[in-house]
């Protein structure tokens, strides 16, 4: 049973000349505050850094952090939970799976940046609902309210790559595409409908569920972008299996997270 998604204390940096098998990891993008603005902050013990961009305004800088517990509905309150409506991390009664970590803050696309100048806090936060036909990292036309960039400051290989999605309603998933890139250039691309089902099944669909997606990287991969199609917060990344191969001269970052041993290689 994989461990659950969870806020990670401590980390343990070391390099090896060699290769690494059976890695797994998850990073959660605390500690923050509800409506923290984050574009280019670090997480995972500096493994990525995140950025946003709202399509609809066409401004940059829009990685926010929204806080489920919160209570707040003035805004979006299909953001809220648990409970969840339902989801592949939930039962049937929209409560947490044994196992499961409560989502402490999940990283969003900002609507809008009003009362983040001064304080780097949105007043009132909500996610991009509102969607724009733009064209893909991949070249193709979408109707997309943004894009989430997970960047990293070396190359991964990675058999899986997870995402933890809370109102994953069906529209706004068929819309949405994943992009695996590598040094600028997309090397796989993803729809998240259909999509592979892992531990927890397949996704169920609607406002203020809560799942689990699971994509099956091919390629070394230095970035990921996520494509949005509508209002949706991602929990957790993680990032499993994959058995690293230095490039000549190279090396392997070995990175222990509370315990989980994640792999990487550096550029």
């Amino acid at each position: 049973m994989r461990t659950a998604p969870t806020a990670f204390a401590a980390c343990v940096v070391s390099l090896i000349a060699g290769s690494a098998a059976g890695a797994t990891m998850t990073v959660t993008f605390g500690p923050g505050d509800h409506g923290e603005i984050v574009d280019g902050r670090a997480f995972g013990d500096d493994l990525f850094t995140v950025s946003a961009t709202n399509f609809r305004h066409r401004v940059g800088g829009s990685a926010q952090l929204f806080d489920p517990l919160s209570g707040d509905t003035a805004r979006d309150e299909d953001l809220l939970g648990a409970p969840f409506s339902k989801g592949n991390l939930v039962d049937a009664e929209g409560n947490l799976l044994v196992g499961v970590t409560q989502p402490e803050l999940l990283l969003t696309i900002a609507d809008y940046l009003t009362g983040s100048e001064s304080d780097g806090i949105v007043d009132q936060p909500s996610d991009e609902g509102s969607r724009r036909n733009v064209t893909g990292r991949d070249g193709v036309r979408r109707s997309l309210t943004g894009e989430m960039v997970f960047s990293f400051d070396e190359a991964m290989d990675a058999e899986r790559v997870r995402l933890g999605i809370v109102d994953t309603e069906k529209a706004s998933i068929n819309r949405s595409a994943l992009h695996l890139v590598r040094d600028g250039a997309v090397v796989q691309t993803f729809s998240l409908n259909p999509t592979v089902s892992g531990e927890y099944g397949t996704p169920i669909f609607g406002d203020n569920s809560y799942n689990e997606f699971v994509f099956v990287a091919a390629q070394d991969f230095d970035e990921i972008v996520f494509e949005a199609g509508g209002s949706l917060g991602v929990s957790y990344v993680g990032l499993d299996g994959g058995t690293l191969i230095p490039s000549p001269g190279g090396a392997i970052a070995i990175v222990t997270i509370g315990g989980i041993v994640v792999a990487r290689r550096r550029r």
